[in-house]
């Protein structure tokens, strides 16, 4: 950070630096934040009157699988193949996409009209940047947690540009929520991705989800590009 006020101040553009908490590594939806805990730093610099966002360290090392990595079972940390790879949707980002990754303890940062509480933060669905990076938008407001009908359905349903339409894959997790249970990767000999049915509607991913059992399950979606292999719910660190 030091070194980016340094050239901020050389460009004579004001950075500022901001303090506040962000969904990172070992975040997962449903968490309370305290106010030790997913603490974050970044900056934000005014540029032609407007204030942006930036947080250099995300943007920098953005972390990723290589494509093999995509279908073969992680054996050690040792045989992970990974790289960095630059993310440009850190840097200048839009205020009402960064505050879903980024919650600014003064809400005079947030750069919004209408702020957000902390409570808020926690209840917005987990995102990461390549959800905006293809336009991916959900269909109507959706929180971080869903509860099922009395005979165990739910349904996620994300809205695709029709510009990706023809590019982007998806393919999704899902798995018991409770810790002691979170190496069951299945229920009475079925596998739990069975009670997850995946289509294509009218330019929508939909994710339509039966559970087997009363309990709590995380569900993650993914997106490929054909030719590429950022996700939806890579961690930037």
């Amino acid at each position: 950070h030091t070194l980016f006020m340094r050239l901020c101040s050389y460009a004579g553009v004001a950075c500022v630096e901001i303090k506040g908490h962000s969904k990172s590594v070992g975040y997962e939806p449903g968490m309370k934040i305290r106010e030790d805990t997913f603490q974050n730093t970044w900056n934000a610099v005014l540029i032609d009157g407007d204030w942006w966002p930036v947080q250099c360290n995300w943007g920098a090392r953005h972390l990723v699988l290589n494509k093999d990595q995509q279908s073969k079972p992680i054996k050690s940390k040792k045989q992970d193949k990974i790289r960095y790879q630059y993310d440009e949707h850190y840097f200048l980002t839009d205020p009402d996409e960064f505050i879903q990754e980024f919650w600014a303890q003064d809400a005079e940062w947030q750069l919004m009209d209408r702020t957000i509480t902390l409570e808020q933060f926690e209840a917005m669905p987990f995102v990461r940047s390549v959800f905006f990076h293809y336009g991916l938008e959900f269909d109507h407001i959706m929180e971080a947690v869903l509860y099922t009908d009395n005979k165990g359905g739910a349904e996620v349903k994300i809205k695709v540009p029709e510009e990706y339409a023809k590019d982007l894959v998806f393919h999704y997790q899902i798995r018991f929520a409770d810790r002691e249970r979170r190496n069951d990767t299945e229920f009475r000999g079925a596998r739990l991705e069975r009670f997850v049915f995946h289509s294509l509607v009218e330019g929508s991913a939909l994710f339509s989800v039966h559970v087997p059992t009363a309990a709590s399950y995380f569900l993650e979606i993914f997106a490929n590009k054909i030719d590429e292999t950022n996700k939806i719910g890579d961690d930037p660190n």
